[in-house]
């Protein structure tokens, strides 16, 4: 019996690693008579569950209707997905009952005693097109990166440039005035030498 009625009491997911979201199908035979072949679809995502019964025998030739149910899931036990059904069908699960499935280390879910393996990811999730754009990020994060890294280079260079350019013009200013003193010094000499000559020449 897949069906208890809803506990009062939150769940508690006691188990890290949760189930591949995606599509699980699984087939069973003879379900209600022979002949009378089921497939069950589950479709988990992330918080919401749908559940699937598409018969394989016309329900006018002794087969069962079909029918879906959805609702929310979440893990009681490391091994026990419940689904508590928010929206019901004709037949199937009824709301407000917990649908309890049971979950395999090997990532297959057991729904009514059925096997149901996972057989591809979620509508509009390509895990190509998830690659290539968790490609595509990584590549735009190592572009802005090394932009970073060039602008910072260029950055530091034009700071180097400019502490160039300010020590030779330090220098330069340095020599000129180093110039003006040794061309004063050198008019000074001069000036002293032409006073001793002239003194020398009133005192002769």
């Amino acid at each position: 019996q897949d069906q208890l009625p809803r506990s009062p009491f939150p769940l508690v997911c006691a188990m890290a690693d949760r189930p591949r979201l995606g599509i699980y199908v699984g087939k069973a035979r003879n379900v209600t008579c022979p002949g009378d072949h089921v497939t069950w679809e589950i479709t988990l995502e992330s918080k919401r569950c749908s559940l699937q019964c598409i018969p394989e025998l016309s329900y006018f030739k002794g087969g069962q209707p079909p029918w879906i149910a959805e609702g929310n899931w979440e893990l009681e036990e490391e091994d026990d997905l419940v689904v508590s059904i928010t929206k019901q069908d004709a037949t199937g699960p009824k709301k407000d009952t917990d649908v309890h499935i049971s979950v395999k280390p090997e990532g297959v879910l057991i729904f009514r005693s059925t096997e149901c393996k996972w057989t591809q990811p979620l509508p509009g999730v390509d895990p190509l097109k998830v690659q290539q754009a968790a490609i595509e990020r990584a590549r735009a994060q190592a572009q802005a990166t090394e932009a970073e890294v060039v602008a910072k280079r260029s950055e530091l260079q034009a700071m180097q440039e400019e502490q160039a350019a300010s020590s030779r013009a330090e220098k330069e200013e340095l020599d000129r005035l180093r110039a003006e003193v040794q061309r004063q010094r050198e008019e000074q000499q001069a000036e002293a030498v032409k006073v001793a000559a002239e003194s020398a020449r009133l005192t002769a």
